[in-house]
């Protein structure tokens, strides 16, 4: 999704869609073949079935992957995407039929029989510049821009096309269904696309609403901050992040009505504002003091998604998403999946013991919101068991009509 003419070294046009297929192809390979991790054997699969899902899950030598694709140039191809969306007709066309192909009621390639037979589970259809689908929200700091210049179509509203898009993806006709995921929409192209599963809804046919790896920004979509423009002195007195690329209590309500899925990521620059990201600096590397810091951020943005529905069942919809493969500062003692096991064990150390988190929460504040769930159950649920009951549910039934 960056502009590809500002970076040197890359081609001057991408297929995305094209590349897309070949990453697909490039783990399709793979499936099935021995790996070995400190001395033991493992294989990976692709989920396809909800019978395939419980199969891996109870083998322990099998890893279990599910598919699912980050921004809506993905369906397209550079040419069309520059400053504006030339050629408009001919774009409109292209991504239509890619999300045929995504479905698996194309082929893959015009005048084959190939046809996907891995479900996608979900898509987002917003990055960091514009794509001819609707408005993203800005997730780079100045430096970063300096670097992959200013993101083109911030906070701009869905287009004609993004909302066609939208209707297919989430249809059961001409193919599987594939779930939209909202990270790095904007809040007018998020709000457009509650407005369309609301239709769905009232005809019984309810669809989750997931956003895979963000933060919760603590505010209304109608505060005042959360409305200023998204730019690095924001936070500069904060202890969350109020960037609109995180949730408001708005979206997090969606969620939750959906029965949808939010993924908290593990990047401290999106989770916390100054006032977060100060305390963890001023802790030494490698001390229980850092790690305290850190997860006490982590759980200040999933607390923040408990006290704003106020319901024991939050807990439910709350997982792990790391983002590992493109944050830009992890929290310090988790840097990799290796590190997820720490976490796991920290998390339920600070249920255990609750300390109080900035002028966020009390230690009683904390005890009231965890709801007689114990520290086991709470770990458990937001570690796995949130994730792979909301896959279960979901994945065996992107083909149903």
């Amino acid at each position: 999704g960056v502009n590809a003419n500002q970076l040197f070294l890359r081609r001057k046009e991408i297929d995305y869609f094209k590349d897309l297929v070949e990453n697909i192809n490039f783990i399709e390979r793979f499936e099935n073949k021995p790996y070995m991790i400190n001395g033991f054997e493992y294989e990976f699969s692709l989920i396809r079935s909800q019978e395939q899902l419980e199969e891996i899950a109870e083998d322990n030598d099998k890893v279990g992957m599910v598919l699912t694709v980050e921004g809506g140039h993905a369906l397209g191809h550079s040419i069309y995407i520059n400053d504006e969306i030339t050629n408009l007709e001919e774009y409109e066309t292209l991504v239509l039929e890619n999300v045929e192909r995504l479905k698996g009621s194309r082929p893959l390639i015009d005048g084959s029989d190939i046809y996907l037979d891995v479900p996608i589970l979900w898509i987002s259809l917003a990055k960091s510049y514009t794509n001819g689908l609707g408005g993203n929200a800005n997730s780079l700091s100045k430096a970063q821009q300096s670097i992959y210049e200013k993101p083109e179509g911030l906070n701009a509203k869905e287009t004609k096309l993004g909302v066609e898009v939208i209707e297919r993806l989430i249809s059961k006709d001409k193919g599987r269904r594939i779930l939209i995921d909202i990270k790095h929409m904007s809040l007018d192209f998020r709000t457009r696309y509650y407005k369309t599963i609301e239709r769905s809804e009232i005809l019984g046919d309810g669809i989750p609403v997931v956003c895979s790896h963000c933060a919760i920004s603590g505010l209304s979509k109608r505060n005042a901050l959360y409305k200023k423009r998204d730019e690095d002195s924001k936070n500069n007195n904060y202890y969350l992040n109020h960037w609109q690329q995180n949730l408001s209590s708005e979206d997090i309500g969606k969620i939750f009505l959906s029965k949808g899925l939010i993924g908290i990521t593990l990047d401290k620059t999106v989770l916390g504002g100054q006032t977060a990201l100060t305390q963890i600096n001023e802790t030494l590397p490698n001390t229980v003091q850092k790690r305290k810091a850190c997860v006490k951020l982590l759980m200040a943005n999933i607390l923040t998604v408990i006290k704003t529905i106020n319901d024991a069942a939050a807990w439910d919809h709350i997982a792990i998403g790391s983002d590992f493969d493109e944050m830009m500062e992890p929290l310090d003692p988790y840097q990799t999946a290796e590190d997820l096991p720490q976490l796991a064990v920290d998390i339920q150390r600070f249920l255990e013991r609750p300390e109080s988190i900035n002028d966020l929460f009390s230690e009683e504040d904390i005890r009231e919101l965890m709801f007689d769930l114990t520290p086991t159950e709470i770990t458990g649920k937001i570690m796995s068991l949130n994730a792979y009951n909301f896959i279960s549910r979901h994945i065996g039934n992107l083909n149903k009509q």
